[in-house]
This record gives structure tokens, sequence and C-alpha cells, in this order.
């Protein structure tokens, strides 16, 4: 009861806390619960709907100029929808430019208000700062997050590089989605 007044966001264990510390310092509050998702892989998507629904995260349906948007890149069979499943969209413009132009329209969206990358590594033709640099500039008021499947040492210096360009990453989506649901619990509690 006296977190709740105080409007302080509990955690219950120590990477939790550096998680949770790691998003406040580096992220704006969002302006609700509205979570768009770029995933590499379908289980990304199904383990991101997951976990959004654990800690509270709507999955809003992106507006039809999105939707439009989208379909420019992606192939003509693929579904799209909220989380987006980019695989097929790597098919056909390759891996920077999918990650690049999906994670801009998403979180572009009107009806979005945070987002969630997850990330494959290693893929090396990746440059953290080239691929997502200018998403802040985009939209500096809605958080963005990354979610990494990848291993050592590279996972390491991607971390770090994505840091530096205002996106906190995490080891998998539900730690992610767990600390913007704390972003989004302080900011419901500040208005």
């Amino acid at each position: 009861a006296a977190f709740r007044q105080a409007g302080a966001v509990r955690v219950t264990t120590f990477p939790e806390l550096f998680d949770q510390v790691r998003a406040f310092e580096l992220l704006p509050l969002p302006r609700g619960r509205r979570l768009g998702v770029v995933s590499i892989t379908g289980v990304g998507c199904v383990l991101t709907a997951d976990a959004a629904g654990i800690h509270g995260l709507e999955l809003p349906d992106l507006a039809p100029e999105t939707l439009a948007r989208i379909r420019e890149v992606a192939p003509p069979w693929a579904p799209i929808r909220n989380p987006v499943d980019m695989w097929s969209t790597i098919e056909r413009v390759g891996p920077v430019e999918a990650y690049r132009q999906l994670s801009r329209l998403v979180l572009a969206d009107p009806g979005v208000d945070m987002l969630l990358i997850q990330i494959h590594i290693p893929e090396s033709a990746l440059d953290p700062v080239e691929t997502f640099g200018t998403l802040r500039e985009i939209a500096p008021d809605k958080p963005v997050v990354g979610s990494f499947f990848g291993m050592e040492p590279a996972l390491a210096e991607y971390r770090e590089a994505m840091a530096r360009i205002g996106i906190p990453v995490y080891d998998d989506p539900e730690r992610a989605v767990r600390c913007l649901a704390g972003l989004c619990a302080r900011a419901e509690h500040q208005r």
C-alpha cells in the first residue's frame, strides 16, 4: 500500500532492480499501455504477447495507414498484425531494411505508446546506430526497448551500443515487458 501511494515500482530480485533502473534512466514515461512489437521470430511474438497479458500491457491493432505502409515492404502473402513477425519482410528486403522500416512504422503508429524490438544476435550486418539510431527522433516521447536472442560476447557489445542511442536491451521479452509495465505504472501514478 505504501509503494502504491508513493508510486514506487516493486521488484523482487536484483536483476529486476537493475533492469527497471536502466529503463527509468534511458526512457521517457509512456502515455498509455499500448505496446507495438517487431520480432524476428513468431515465437518472439507469442512470448511477448504472453508477457504483455501477464503485465497488463495491450497489443493494439495497427492503424490502416501503418498496415498499408508495412505491406509496401512485406511480401503480399504475409499476415501483418501487431506483434509484427518480420521474417517474411527479411526475405524480401534483408534484415537491416526490415528492422529499420518496420520499427519506424510501428513506432510512428498513433495507437502505439511504446515499442519492443526483438533482435537475433548474431545479425552481424546490423549496426545499432545505423539501424535504430533515429528511432528516438521519430517519437521522442515513446519508450523503445530491445530484447535479444543470442550469445555473449556479441550480446554485451550490442547491449552497450544500443544503450548509447537510448535503447535499453534485455535478455528476453518478458524482462523487457516487465520494465515497460513499470514505466506505465509510474506514468499512471504521476497523472
